[in-house]
């Protein structure tokens, strides 16, 4: 069935919408005509057969079947829409089962998906009749926490990453004012309106956010209890943020705009001067967050968006062993080490004190040490093997790094 209906999407690939609203049973994108929008690459990390079918494809084309264990997908590379930015709104009918509605802080209703559907379809009919009743039925209906906000979704550039690339999608079809469709969603089911780009302050800033399990009270109350703690220690010795916020979380400076980010989060660091703590956490979805504001100009510029997927040459270990968990990259280490011991060869010391240099590596949990820890396994090596056999052993580690996040078989292996 999936090659047939993937024959026939390569042979029109102007029927792909009409084909997807027929025969996919993805219902959350089904009713676009599959369309998902702009996705980053990097949401695809665990699914490489989806990234190797796209970067094969042109703007246009139509990959063969690609299996996943959601089942089989057939998919159409769709070329960059014009650059602009889209403003909305909108209202969020949950139901019984959509998960990220919790996961941001709401409350899913009693209601099933089809009574979701049902509703949500009642309601836009209704504002596509009389827009001018949309913020009405936001304090209605929608199940969202953003409805404290009005559902302002915020500003968006088309050609941006973002977890609401399929809103992004529906709203730069849609005029300003105009209603759309019911829209499914991880979160619910949707109705956008696309509202008028206004200026929005920005703020900058650095944040420590610990999450907490909305389904238990003690532990929101510990966690609460704990950041509170925390609050008024960073108030008597503000010069340990930093070392904090890296123990927890997080490590990049973000960007706080109105609708992006809860309104009273922003209107928190619109009141704090540059290098000032909040004084107490601020909640934020499902974890609590204090922030510390910092100068705008500070941050660097945002990085011009990438239409096509990288292929870089190598895989990058230092950002592997700084941004993953042990187990990404000690099996890597593992593997280069047996292929060392043979290869150049080592002598059995050589060999444990290279073993016994990596094994702290999975236990750190702050990116600085592990990155710190790497060098210096860089460094002692070098003066262990030498310069000739420090590069054969280099060369190892990188296609051992190579094969386990690039997907990259050795030669060995595939001969």
């Amino acid at each position: 069935m999936a090659r047939k209906v993937a024959a026939e999407a390569a042979a029109h690939p102007e029927r792909f919408s009409e084909l997807a609203r027929k025969y996919s049973e993805d219902v959350t994108t089904q009713a676009t005509g599959g369309s998902f929008g702009g996705v980053p690459a990097a949401t695809l990390y665990f699914h490489p057969q989806i990234l190797d079918a796209l970067a094969a494809l042109p703007p246009g084309g139509v990959s063969d079947v690609v299996s996943t264990n959601a089942g089989y997908h057939i998919f159409m590379r769709n070329p960059p829409p014009p650059q602009s930015s889209v403003s909305g709104a909108r209202i969020v009918i949950g139901y019984v089962g959509a998960g990220s509605l919790s996961g941001e802080g709401g409350s899913p209703p009693s209601r099933s998906r089809s009574e979701a559907v049902a509703l949500a379809d009642g309601l836009a009919r209704q504002l596509q009749q009389n827009p001018a009743q949309f913020d009405e039925f936001v304090q209605q209906y929608s199940d969202h926490p953003d409805k404290a906000w009005h559902g302002d979704l915020g500003s968006w550039s088309t050609w941006e990453p973002t977890v609401l690339s399929r809103e992004v999608e529906v709203l730069r079809h849609l005029t300003v004012g105009q209603v759309s469709s019911p829209v499914d969603s991880q979160r619910g089911i949707e109705i956008l309106r696309r509202t008028t780009e206004v200026p929005r302050p920005t703020y900058a800033v650095e944040v420590i956010r610990v999450p907490f399990d909305p389904a238990s009270e003690a532990h929101q109350r510990l966690t609460l209890e704990k950041m509170n703690e925390m609050a008024q220690a960073l108030q008597r010795s503000p010069q340990s943020f930093d070392e904090v916020r890296t123990t927890y979380c997080c490590r990049d400076a973000e960007r706080w705009s109105q609708g992006r980010m809860a309104l009273d989060l922003v209107e928190a660091v619109s009141g704090l001067a540059v290098g000032e703590i909040a004084r107490a956490p601020l909640r934020e979805f499902n974890a609590y967050t204090l922030p510390r504001r910092i100068d705008a100009q500070s941050l660097p510029e945002e990085p011009e968006a990438l239409l096509e997927l990288p292929s870089p040459p190598h895989a990058d270990i230092m950002a592997a062993v700084v941004e993953n968990a042990g187990e990404v990259f000690d099996p890597a280490f593992r593997a280069a080490l047996l292929e060392a011991r043979s290869q150049l060869p080592l002598t059995d010391e050589e060999q444990r004190m290279l073993a016994a240099w990596t094994e702290p590596l999975p236990e750190l949990r702050r990116r600085s040490l592990r990155a710190a820890m790497l060098r210096e396994l860089q460094r002692e090596a070098t003066l262990l093997l030498g310069p000739d056999r420090y590069a054969t052993y280099t060369k190892l580690v990188q296609r051992q790094f190579d094969r386990f996040l690039m997907g990259r078989e050795l030669v060995a292996v595939q001969r």
